[in-house]
């Protein structure tokens, strides 16, 4: 599936990210993402809230092996 479409269907909901390098993933709230064309290296990014307060996260797409939805 289109990352960028992907990210659009998870607005809103809890999510887990994994890594591409093996880091721990992230979970969160998927409050936002840019698309590679307005986004400067011309990457996709989806922002991650893990509830640290005045944190978001910009994960690249490249960074990202997947995004998994979690349930409430």
């Amino acid at each position: 599936m289109n990352f960028e479409r992907r990210c659009e269907e998870l607005l809103g909901k809890q999510v887990r990210v994994t890594f591409r390098d093996g880091s721990p993933p992230m979970r969160g709230t998927c409050v936002g993402y840019t698309r590679a064309v307005d986004n400067e290296p011309e990457i996709a990014e989806i922002d991650l809230d893990t509830g640290t307060a005045g944190v978001l996260y910009g994960l690249m797409e490249n960074e990202i092996e997947a995004i998994e939805e979690l349930s409430e």
